[in-house]
C-alpha cells in the first residue's frame, strides 16, 4: 500500500482531535479543488456549510471508536451525524461526520471535516481496491482574513498508530488534490 509521506505526515498532524470554538452561526467556506491527474475536471468548485462543529466529547468518542473496534465503527459512527455538508458545484452534496476548527496561532485557523464518503454502484460490483479507503479528508488552512488554501482527500483510510496518533492513508500518490481559493463566507 502507498503512503504519501508529505501528506500523511501533514494530515496526521491536522487531524488531531483537539479543541473547537463554539458555533453561533452557520459558516460557509467555498474554494477550488484542484485536480491534478489529468483524468476528469481538471478545477471543481466547492462548498462546505458547517451547522456546527463536533464536541471533544464527540471527537473522543469516534477516536475511541476507530481505535477499539476499527474502521468500520467509525464509518457507521460518521454516517449517523452531520455538522457539516460538502457539496461540489452542480452535484448532489454529502454529510461530513465529523467537523473541528483549532486556532493554530498568529491568526491561522485550520479546519477539518472527516467524511464516510459515498461509495458507487460501480465500486460495489467490481469489488474494487478503493472499497478499502471509506473515508473523505478535507483539511483547509485560512488566514485572519478567512481566505487559505486546503487539502482533498477523496478516498482515505483512517488508523491508529503505535503513538496513539490518527494516521491517514490516501488510496495513491495522486489522490490529494490540493484545495484553492479557500473563503469564508458571511
Amino acid at each position: 500500500m502507498l503512503r504519501k509521506s508529505v501528506g500523511v505526515a501533514t494530515l496526521v498532524a491536522a487531524l488531531t482531535f483537539v479543541g473547537t470554538p463554539a458555533l453561533a452561526q452557520i459558516e460557509r467556506f467555498d474554494g477550488t479543488i484542484a485536480n491534478t491527474t489529468g483524468v476528469g475536471p481538471g478545477l471543481q468548485q466547492f462548498t462546505i456549510r458547517v451547522e456546527r462543529y463536533t464536541s471533544d466529547a464527540e471527537a473522543d468518542r469516534f477516536f475511541d471508536l476507530l481505535n477499539d473496534e476499527g474502521p468500520e465503527a467509525l464509518e457507521r459512527a460518521i454516517w449517523a451525524v452531520e455538522p457539516a455538508r460538502f457539496q461540489l458545484v452542480g452535484q448532489l452534496g454529502h454529510s461530513l461526520g465529523l467537523a473541528r476548527s483549532q486556532d493554530a496561532g498568529d491568526g491561522i485557523r485550520i479546519i477539518r471535516f472527516v467524511a464516510a464518503r459515498p461509495i458507487s454502484l460501480s465500486e460495489q460490483i467490481d469489488s474494487t481496491r478503493s472499497l478499502d479507503y471509506p473515508f473523505t479528508v478535507i483539511v483547509l488552512r485560512l488566514d485572519e482574513t478567512g481566505r487559505g488554501n486546503g487539502l482533498f482527500v477523496p478516498a482515505a483510510k483512517l488508523s491508529i498508530g503505535d503513538n496513539q496518533q490518527l494516521e491517514v492513508e490516501s488510496l495513491g500518490i495522486a489522490s490529494n488534490y490540493p484545495i484553492r481559493s479557500v473563503k469564508a463566507q458571511p
